[in-house]
């Protein structure tokens, strides 16, 4: 009899250690897992811009005085699309993350001058939290999207 009872006892405990160490490497499994999901569909946390799109504050028109992904909720954002609009309607969308809502007033749709080098807008004043900003230039070589966050103070 006690020789069974050690034998349960020895295997209570190996399922306990086992047990134990699954539980401790669940963390890491997941959280490798979610790298690679990150990395091959785009992590909206994590900002990525694709060209020919960039964020600022400050500046006039094409330029910005301090290029940035991140912003305080004061800061007054530029979004800038360095590409010519031509005569072509241009669409700018706005979208809170992640559940990819439209900000109020967007997407907005707005016609250039042939002769502007640039699409540029100034964002409605934003609250904390991540955004994705396109515009769509009608060419998809030269549209673009960016992702950034609105932080309450830098």
């Amino acid at each position: 009899m006690k020789s069974a009872i050690r034998w349960i006892l020895i295997g209570l405990g190996a399922v306990i250690a086992v047990s134990a160490g699954v539980a401790m490497s669940i963390p890491f499994v997941i959280g490798n897992l979610d790298k690679q999901i990150a990395a091959e569909h785009g992590h909206p946390f994590q900002p990525a811009t694709a060209l020919p799109l960039f964020l600022g504050t400050g500046g006039s028109g094409c330029t910005v005085d301090r290029r940035s992904e991140v912003f305080a909720i004061r800061d007054r954002i530029r979004l800038v699309g360095d590409a010519a609009a031509g005569a072509e309607p241009v669409t700018i969308a706005l979208f809170s993350l992640p559940n990819l809502g439209n900000v109020p007033g967007y997407p907005v749709v707005r016609r250039f001058a042939s002769t502007d080098r640039c699409v540029f807008v100034d964002l409605p004043p934003l609250p904390v939290g991540w955004y994705e900003a396109s515009i769509d230039f009608g060419d998809p070589s030269h549209d673009g999207l960016i992702t950034f966050e609105v932080v309450a103070a830098r």
